[in-house]
């Protein structure tokens, strides 16, 4: 359905890379549907939200195995010369096969089709299609945590660094900084499709459980001299834009019987 959202991130699928708390993710990519969006002149977030209702029974109704989050800024690169040019982004997670069942039903079912119709009455959305990768994730804490703080940082990887030199450095940071911080999940987000604009080849995504977890974090990088790893990372493997960090509140998940 064009009007899913965003990160991220908890789905059956995605959870199935990660069965313990310390565990190092799978090598399986996942798919992400991401939408940016805005409400129309004259429409309210709870317009948005009753349509948005219908699509969650839809999805009950049809066994949809995905996960959905909505998130809205908290700290973000934006400024009077930089304006943020969304509300808010929604982003879906499922596999590569649910996704493509999922649209399937939207675009040729009637209700599916009417939900469609409605959404973009009350909201303009620009959809991109992107894939993600969990290097680590804490599936029992993602599972309970509907409300949490979410960074992003687009990087650029360096144009004399490979990518299997980055993957390494990657896995090599992971087990670092392993029991070190109190994130819930560090997930990586591959724009591919819709994504000719993307600030970066890739986005390092961290999931904090709330604020505490958050500076918690922040303490650890500013006086625990945790910024060594990342001067280290930006001088030799990537050229990255900085973090920003926002709200981000599941929406949906797969309704079990």
């Amino acid at each position: 359905m064009k009007h899913l959202i965003l990160m991220l991130l908890a789905s059956t699928s995605l959870l199935s890379f990660a069965d313990n708390h310390n565990e190092t993710a799978g090598n399986k990519l996942f798919a992400i549907e991401t939408q940016l969006c805005s409400l129309n002149n004259g429409k309210t977030m709870k317009q948005y939200q009753a349509v948005m209702n219908q699509y969650y029974r839809f999805a009950d109704k049809h066994k949809f195995d995905i996960v959905g989050v909505r998130q809205t800024p908290l700290f973000t690169n934006s400024s009077p010369s930089n304006p943020a040019t969304h509300d808010f982004n929604e982003r879906w997670v499922s596999s590569f096969e649910e996704s493509g069942s999922n649209w399937e039903l939207l675009l040729n079912d009637p209700e599916g089709q009417k939900i469609m119709a409605e959404w973009t009455e009350v909201a303009t959305c620009y959809g991109k299609m992107s894939s993600g990768y969990a290097l680590y994730m804490d599936a029992e804490a993602m599972n309970e945590d509907d409300n949490r703080i979410v960074t992003w940082n687009w990087c650029t990887r360096k144009q004399e660094i490979s990518w299997d030199n980055i993957n390494q450095q990657h896995q090599s940071i992971a087990a670092e900084i392993e029991g070190k911080l109190p994130n819930i999940a560090w997930l990586l987000y591959f724009p591919q499709i819709g994504s000719g604009d993307a600030p970066g080849d890739f986005a390092h995504v961290f999931v904090y459980p709330d604020m505490n977890a958050f500076m918690a974090e922040r303490e650890w990088f500013n006086n625990q001299e945790g910024w060594r790893i990342q001067d280290n990372y930006y001088n030799t493997y990537a050229d990255c834009r900085g973090d920003s960090a926002m709200f981000e509140e599941v929406i949906y998940r797969p309704k079990r019987n």
